[in-house]
């Protein structure tokens, strides 16, 4: 990161492997509180990987994905079971995998509890991960202005890593080994909760690789 330039971080919804990698390099990961909401990016999907290959969880949105609204007012739909859904999906993915049973009682919760904003959601399970990975690091809110700032270059992270082209960078991906890659191949770049239920504590390693 060049000099006076500030990190921020897009908040997605279990995010991709790289955003991890990327904000590895930071204490304190700064999670852009002040942004509009965009349809077809992360924010409220994900993408894991099952038996029959890559599967895309989304999360509904009350007033669907067209609205032009702060992110922090965007509400979850209470007409679909997706808490339901998402976790069914995610015990089928990963409930034979090395360390699923580790971690499957710290993520339960947030597919339990009644979830109205999306941001918070997010925020919420993103601290999570990075306390599983790095107790070191702090997830944290930032409210900057973007016009006030003058001479401060500001990057900010995750508004190019989109569900068309999260898995196209040859460079920059992590592997290492997934359980049905016997089966699908390997998938790049796909949601966190898979190299975590793989490689468990190792993840830290692999990230600051």
């Amino acid at each position: 990161m060049e000099e006076n330039t500030i990190e921020l971080f897009e908040n997605h919804y279990l995010p991709c492997i790289n955003w991890f990698k990327i904000s590895s390099n930071e204490t304190y990961i700064k999670i852009f509180s002040n942004d509009l909401y965009k349809k077809m990016s992360f924010r409220n999907r994900c993408i894991v990987v099952g038996s029959s290959g890559k599967i895309d969880l989304s999360i509904p949105l009350e007033k669907g994905r067209d609205q032009k609204a702060n992110f922090k007012d965007i509400k979850t739909s209470k007409n679909f079971a997706w808490q339901k859904q998402h976790w069914r999906t995610l015990e089928s993915c990963y409930r034979k995998s090395p360390f699923w049973e580790y971690y499957a009682d710290y993520f339960a919760p947030f597919f339990e509890k009644e979830v109205e904003f999306l941001y918070d959601f997010n925020f919420e399970m993103n601290q999570l991960l990075w306390k599983l990975i790095d107790k070191r690091k702090k997830v944290v809110e930032e409210s900057l202005e973007l016009e006030t700032l003058e001479n401060d270059k500001v990057n900010i992270v995750g508004e190019n890593i989109l569900p068309k082209n999260y898995n196209i960078d040859n460079q920059s991906f992590i592997a290492y080994e997934q359980l049905f890659q016997d089966r699908v191949g390997f998938q790049r770049n796909v949601s966190i909760i898979d190299l975590l239920c793989m490689e468990g504590p190792n993840a830290k390693q692999l990230l600051e690789k």
